[in-house]
């Protein structure tokens, strides 16, 4: 661990920002301004607090992380909270064989923006 970093982890946070600005080559000091938060927050956060909504959006933003993910190790929301059943997804996170079944799908269904533009994709 980088000496720069204040103290053990003692908390699943406050291990995920040690880890983060070792990764990065960044201190303390360097999140402290990027978030704009007083000091007293990374002994909060060394203790095992949570983080509010707010802090976890600029945090995740800062180490360019998922929000989803700093909401979770920061205390706002629990990991089963965290598994959105049926959430849409992003259309990256789905397979060209899967994205052109499902445009066929439709097409077929005649759920396209006209009838002419399933006879165009042939």
């Amino acid at each position: 661990m980088n000496t720069k970093h204040n103290t053990t982890p003692s908390s699943p946070l406050w291990a995920y920002i040690v880890e983060n600005l070792a990764d990065r080559d960044l201190d303390t000091g360097d999140m402290v301004r990027a978030l704009g938060i007083h000091r007293s927050r990374l002994t909060d956060w060394r203790r095992g607090k949570s983080m509010t909504i707010d802090t976890a959006r600029a945090m995740a933003k800062f180490f360019d992380k998922p929000l989803l993910e700093l909401l979770v190790i920061g205390g706002v929301i629990t990991p089963d909270e965290a598994r959105m059943e049926g959430a849409p997804r992003r259309l990256a996170d789905y397979s060209a064989k899967a994205l052109v079944a499902e445009v066929q799908r439709r097409l077929q269904e005649g759920r396209g923006s006209d009838a002419d533009s399933a006879t165009a994709i042939r």
